[in-house]
């Protein structure tokens, strides 16, 4: 159910904590540890499927194997 699944997103990303507006000033974005694990998930799905770029099927993939809140919903 497309209505849910929403609904669980925007609650849970209601739950995380937000970075200040100025931090994000200056081009300059930081990472943690777990999203740059997420994109080197994903860039190794690309290229066994073959593929030159990381795409957003290959985040939802990488997202999925991870087993965190997104996998769960």
């Amino acid at each position: 159910n497309m209505e849910s699944l929403t609904a669980g997103l925007e609650n849970a990303i209601r739950q995380r904590p937000k970075a200040p507006v100025q931090s994000l000033q200056g081009g300059q974005v930081y990472s943690t540890p777990r999203f740059s694990h997420l994109f080197t998930v994903a860039g190794k799905l690309s290229e066994r499927m073959g593929d030159q770029f990381i795409s957003s099927e290959h985040l939802l993939l990488a997202l999925l194997e991870g087993g965190g809140p997104a996998a769960q919903l």
